[in-house]
């Protein structure tokens, strides 16, 4: 039996009778898991029920993370939902490899921002994913409505992501991994987040950045790329930059109404806390890192920058680099 009926049969099975007999294990093709990447320099988890890898048309489109907001929604990147069909799925455990009967659950419909790919940049690179029902037994974490501003740069998010552990277009992908990113700088519909060793790659697009409000957790970005911060450098070893919730709430109105989703503490998470002696050089200089990747006069026909000077927080960057950042954008999805 081929990928494509195998999958279109566990679906039908697991619609109609959950939890009956075992069938035929859902096996991505080799092709796919070869290829597939995501965070670097974080750790293995079997935490984080709501994160799981989204399978786009059986795993012909590829693979992405998404993470639920709502008992029956979740949200995903755009450029992975573009090509959504009726044989998606929400992969709900940790490990890619060992995917057995219930673990799948299919997406009943894909609702991709109306304002996705309306430019070369592709602004809006958010989507929504209606499963076949509520998933019961894992309560969803709510999104995040307050207005990202200058009090947040420095903030930490966590990120959890499905793929390799080593660079762009490396080994090791299929088992969730989660790590901790600083935010830097923020544009009016992004998040620009860089820690030294660790990152998003492809393979994590759609994924979340969760952020901690006052004990509770919250969603506040999808992962959508990343790029290099100097010449030579991996992709994956650069900065990411993520949509932000907050400024797509217009469109998440439309299918489910976030106060309906009660907020829940926020597990254990985040950086070990510096050693007092620890020399000043090891922090991060957020000064001089490189705005986003992104065409200035484009972007601010969008909207503008927020809170920054000339484009950019804390004055100007070298042309060449910012011509780097524009030459390399990656986007985190596995192809």
């Amino acid at each position: 039996m081929d990928l494509r009926t195998a999958t279109t049969a566990l679906l039908a099975a697991t619609l109609a009778v959950a939890g009956c007999s075992p069938h035929e294990p859902f096996v991505l093709p080799d092709e796919v898991l070869e290829e597939a990447r995501g965070i670097v320099g974080g750790t293995e988890t079997r935490e984080w029920p709501q994160v799981g890898m989204y399978i786009v048309d059986g795993g012909y489109g590829g693979v992405c993370t998404a993470s639920l907001v709502h008992p029956e929604y979740l949200l995903t990147a755009a450029h992975c939902a573009e090509d959504a069909s009726s044989e998606d799925y929400f992969f709900v455990g940790y490990d890619a490899d060992d995917i057995g009967f219930g673990d799948l659950k299919g997406v009943k419909e894909a609702f991709v921002h109306p304002s996705y790919g309306t430019s070369d940049y592709h602004p809006h690179d958010i989507a929504i994913l209606q499963l076949f029902g509520p998933l019961s037994g894992v309560d969803p974490i709510p999104v995040n409505e307050e207005n990202i501003g200058p009090d947040w740069i420095g903030r930490w998010l966590h990120f959890v992501g499905f793929g390799s552990d080593t660079y762009y277009g490396g080994p090791g992908s299929g088992l969730k991994r989660e790590t901790d990113l600083q935010i830097y700088d923020y544009t009016t519909l992004e998040i620009l987040t860089y820690t030294p060793g660790t990152s998003t790659c492809t393979g994590d697009s759609g994924g979340p950045a969760f952020v901690d409000q006052d004990g509770f957790i919250y969603q506040a970005g999808v992962i959508s790329g990343g790029f290099p911060l100097e010449a030579g450098q991996d992709a994956c070893e650069g900065a990411s930059y993520e949509m932000r919730v907050d400024a797509e709430m217009n469109f998440i109105d439309d299918y489910f109404d976030p106060a309906d989703v009660d907020p829940i503490e926020t597990p254990e998470w985040g950086p070990e806390e510096e050693e007092e002696e620890e020399e000043e050089d090891d922090t991060i200089d957020f000064e001089n890192l490189p705005a986003p990747n992104i065409d200035e006069e484009e972007y601010e026909a969008l909207g503008g920058w927020e809170c920054s000077v000339d484009g950019r927080r804390g004055g100007s960057i070298a042309p060449a680099l910012f011509l780097l950042a524009l030459a390399t954008l990656v986007r985190r999805r596995q192809p």
